[in-house]
């Protein structure tokens, strides 16, 4: 991936294409360079490493001029050096290419062109280009570039200037993004909107097999064959701040802490006044039609797409294929008018997403497309859509867009759910509860980011990531983000296959990170009765209310010894109420709610797995030390039935009372109950 950009305009070009490849720098950090026509003449400038190295050479040179093209890289071929740093001419340096995506031709292509005498500078199939167009060249560039085109095979984005056309400048888009903004006598070209917001909001997304023509004439679209065609603009929502860095020093760091906001502003839209799913595309997908799902993506939207598997599967009872966007289009497929292709995308751009979408659309499957670009390329393409709306994404690693892409997921896999009669009014009403307080929840998680400081600091060369089930698909998003970000080696797996052969490269000093969605440390111990129900439950499996029947039974248990207990919004397992305002006790502080019995569970298949924990006489200091942090909760405290009733009691005592109070709680659950003879109270 790398950032292109193209400026023409009565203004200082070298300036607006620097601050341009400021905001596309997320696309390439290995090298950078611009093309700069002064009448007659073209002034070039790279630099190897940053933008703000390019900056310097260029103000050095005290380039001007009214119109030019910028690129930064991420080598693609060729190692990253001044050499191989775009743009890139031909001989004459009389053409300056710049390029976005790979020429998978380029070797014949350079072989045609070396046997005519041309020399070669660099190891990039962009020169390739710049070499191409100079054959055609007669003055015509619009004409040069066209008949360039023709030959060339892969993905591309190019901008093309030259001096033999001092008031030109040339788009080409196929299979890699372009934008195109326009302002009075400006306009701009690049790889992405955020540049472009510095002229307007209204902007030109380029469609495969288009070319763009800026001059002094204003702008003008033609296909491949150079007929002229008409494109629509489209309204961007988003303000030009937000593609700043807003005071955080990375722009990562900045979206990171944009995550709660934006998981407001892509689940509150779709819930109506009556706190329910109403998702906008089922006048266009029919749910009844829908015998199985694909879903396709590249990188972090394929990790949101394995998660997006579990849930869909889980609740919607629908089979789920999670697949690689870029091997889809080189694999054979199941795909028919049966099948639902979920296609995601941040951008919509993605060229092997596109690309796969297109032939799951031949097969004659229903698509869908999440991304979060309004009037990006596969917005055009799928059936219907569903937006993200996180705002711009600059970053080079998916933060915002990732969390955003899991809710709706959740959303989809909520409201399938409930149309194909998978799940109870309870559990749905539930989960809608939980989504629409996960920006809350996140909100607090980020205030404690001094707890990640220390372990971040340290220097490693390697990681490991491990997680069950849905959370070791997060593990390898987590492991996705740390190779983006720092170039750390690491890896991630299921918990249960880092014994099979990768335990042996975990060493002293290589750091293991547990993803887990439950507390710091799960603690079983002396003391503790631990009960796991194993059970098969009725069909629509209702996993809320299996866990509140869990709940029901502990409650009725404590309430024979006299205790009363309840249950805490937002938070599993039975507690003891907080002591009442007001109320004293000497030489005692005023006790907040407090945990007597912890719950897990797990359903697999319908059948349960898993279960509680209640506390009956355990030594409650080991919940003191600063490593074990019950669930999570670091602001209630923990208990037990003896610290509560000031009864000793062995573990044991309560096993037979609890078990029937379980056996009266879930007996309208279980498929084919046996009843149990009645048991004594305590």
């Amino acid at each position: 991936m790398c950032g292109i950009i193209g400026f023409v305009g009565e203004t200082n070009a070298p300036r607006v294409i620097i601050d341009g490849l400021k905001k596309l720098e997320y696309r390439g950090y290995d090298s950078a360079g611009l093309a700069i026509i002064k009448p007659n003449k073209l002034q070039i400038a790279k630099a190897k490493g940053r933008v703000a190295d390019l900056e310097t050479k260029v103000l050095d040179k005290k380039m001007t001029g009214d119109i030019g093209i910028g690129h930064t890289r991420w080598a693609t071929h060729g190692q990253p050096s001044e050499t191989n740093s775009h743009p890139h001419t031909n001989q004459a340096k009389t053409i300056a290419v710049v390029h976005n995506g790979i020429v998978e031709n380029y070797q014949e292509l350079k072989t045609q062109l070396t046997k005519k005498g041309v020399k070669f500078r660099s190891q990039t199939d962009t020169e390739v280009v710049a070499h191409l167009i100079d054959q055609y060249m007669t003055g015509d560039l619009l004409e040069a570039v066209g008949q360039a085109v023709r030959q060339l095979q892969g993905s591309f984005a190019l901008g093309v200037v030259s001096s033999l056309a001092p008031n030109c400048l040339i788009g080409v888009r196929k299979e890699s993004p372009l934008v195109v903004g326009v302002a009075g006598s400006q306009a701009m070209l690049a790889s992405d909107v955020a540049p472009i917001l510095s002229l307007g909001k209204q902007v030109y997304y380029l469609e495969d097999g288009d070319i763009v023509k800026i001059d002094d004439t204003g702008v003008a679209f033609f296909d491949f064959d150079l007929k002229t065609i008409q494109r629509q603009s489209t309204t961007i929502t988003w303000d030009a701040d937000a593609v700043t860095k807003g005071g955080f020093k990375h722009f990562t760091l900045k979206e990171i802490h944009e995550q709660p906001e934006a998981l407001k502003k892509t689940i509150s839209p779709r819930l109506d006044a009556k706190g329910q799913i109403n998702l906008e595309i089922f006048d266009k997908i029919d749910p009844k039609t829908i015998q199985r799902i694909e879903i396709i993506g590249c990188g972090t939207a394929y990790h949101a797409g394995l998660y997006g598997k579990k849930l869909l599967e889980n609740l919607a009872s629908l089979p789920v294929e999670p697949l690689v966007a870029s091997e889809y289009r080189y694999q054979k497929n199941f795909t028919d008018q049966h099948t639902l292709v979920i296609a995601v995308s941040q951008s919509g751009e993605t060229a092997d997403t596109l690309g796969a979408l297109k032939k799951a659309k031949q097969a004659g499957a229903q698509t869908l497309a999440i991304t979060n670009v309004v009037g990006s390329s596969i917005t055009r393409l799928a059936d219907a859509v569903l937006y993200t709306w996180a705002g711009p994404e600059v970053g080079v690693c998916s933060t915002k867009a990732y969390t955003t892409q899991l809710a709706i997921f959740g959303l989809l896999a909520l409201d399938l759910a409930r149309r194909r009669k998978q799940i109870s009014a309870d559990f749905y009403q539930s989960a809608i509860d939980n989504l629409a307080n996960i920006g809350t929840k996140l909100t607090k998680i980020l205030k404690n980011q001094t707890i990640y400081q220390p372990i971040a600091n340290k220097n490693q060369t390697s990681a490991f990531y491990i997680g069950r089930g849905m959370d070791a698909y997060l593990a390898m998003e987590g492991a996705l983000k740390l190779k983006e970000i720092s170039y750390i080696h690491a890896e991630a797996y299921a918990a249960g296959e880092l014994k099979h052969g990768t335990l042996a490269l975990i060493v002293e000093g290589v750091p293991v990170i547990d993803v887990d969605r439950g507390g710091k440390t799960t603690w079983h111990g002396p003391g503790q009765l631990t009960v796991y129900p194993i059970l098969r439950l009725n069909q629509p499996i209702d996993v809320i209310r299996y866990v509140r029947a869990l709940e029901s039974a502990v409650i009725d248990l404590c309430a024979l010894y006299g205790l009363r207990t309840i249950r805490v919004e937002g938070r599993s397992g039975v507690w003891v109420p907080a002591d009442a305002e007001g109320v004293t006790v000497p030489d005692r502080h005023r006790r907040t709610e407090r945990k007597i019995c912890a719950l897990g569970v797990r359903v697999a298949r319908g059948v349960t797995m898993h279960g509680i924990g209640l506390n009956v006489d355990p030594d409650l200091e080991a919940f003191s030390l600063s490593r074990i942090i019950p669930c999570g909760i670091d602001d209630a405290g923990v208990t037990s039935l003896s610290a509560e009733t000031g009864r000793r009691l062995a573990t044991a005592d309560p096993a037979d009372a609890l078990a029937a109070a379980l056996e009266r709680s879930l007996a309208p659950l279980v498929a084919d109950a046996t009843p149990r003879p009645p048991s004594p109270g305590p």
